[in-house]
């Protein structure tokens, strides 16, 4: 998706900027699928907030339009997400 440099797990600004943008796309899968929503009031502004930033890093650091890596990190995170669920047995207690 993105041309640039593979994360390597360095303290450098690129690979800053993959751990911002994953822990970003984390918290905006979350919070959106808890039913927390972008706007204007408090909560909502916040996640405002970070969406810009998504957005500012995506094409900044990546060069990359997010419309095209954002919905590829909510995939990956919704991969692992439901790994995770799995592998511990965490069930849904608000469904019957």
């Amino acid at each position: 998706i993105s041309n640039a440099p593979q994360y390597e797990g360095n303290l450098g600004e690129l690979d800053t900027s993959y751990r911002i943008l994953a822990d970003h796309a984390r918290m905006l899968t979350v919070a959106i699928s808890d039913g927390l929503l972008p706007s204007n009031d408090n909560l909502g502004h916040k996640l405002r907030s970070i969406l810009h930033r998504c957005i500012h890093l995506s094409r900044a650091m990546f060069h990359t339009e997010p419309h095209l890596l954002l919905p590829a990190l909510v995939n990956a995170t919704v991969t692992s997400l439901v790994t995770v669920i799995h592998l511990w047995g965490i069930q849904d207690k608000t469904r019957p």
